[in-house]
């Protein structure tokens, strides 16, 4: 018997409960996708109506007047240091929203879920990059400007079939 047989013979039988709660989780996951996809044909189709910017003010000024509405006593706490950080992150935020919303009037919805969905796997594919091939010897900026050349590479060949 081999390492990896002995490995799953010694594995105790998933209860009926485990088996329930696993398939719970893997029917959200594809639930939640679907939802996640769909978007994508839904913001497209709603930027028929309105322009990007009105559609992302709407979008997200609903969800502020929510937020703000669930954790008013929250609110009454917050610091100067958190609203600089959320600033700061809310602004790159924007800008990827932005940059999504204004590409799904000049390109599919799949193509541009396609494009988003890929940080997925670039993220595990920079963060082997980072640990491997020789890096001893780049300081973190070189390794940053290389990790993105290596981020926009996909995303240059999938620009090239857009025209």
């Amino acid at each position: 018997m081999t390492k990896v047989e002995a490995t799953f013979s010694q594995r105790s039988p998933q209860t009926p409960f485990e088996r329930q709660r696993k398939l719970r989780a893997n029917v959200l996951l594809i639930v939640v996708t679907m939802i996640w996809g769909s978007s994508f044909l839904i913001v497209q189709h709603a930027l028929t109506f309105v322009g990007p910017f009105t559609f992302l003010a709407m979008r997200f000024g609903f969800a502020v007047l929510v937020l703000a509405f669930l954790f008013r006593k929250r609110l009454i706490h917050i610091t100067s240091t958190e609203i600089l950080s959320g600033s700061i992150i809310g602004l790159f935020l924007f800008a990827s929203y932005a940059f999504q919303t204004v590409s799904l009037q000049y390109t599919t919805s799949s193509q541009a879920g396609f494009i988003s969905g890929m940080y997925v796997p670039l993220v595990a594919l920079l963060a082997l990059a980072n640990t491997t091939f020789g890096q001893e010897h780049l300081s973190n900026y070189d390794r940053s400007w290389r990790n993105t050349g290596t981020g926009l590479c996909p995303c240059k060949c999938i620009a090239r079939n857009l025209y």
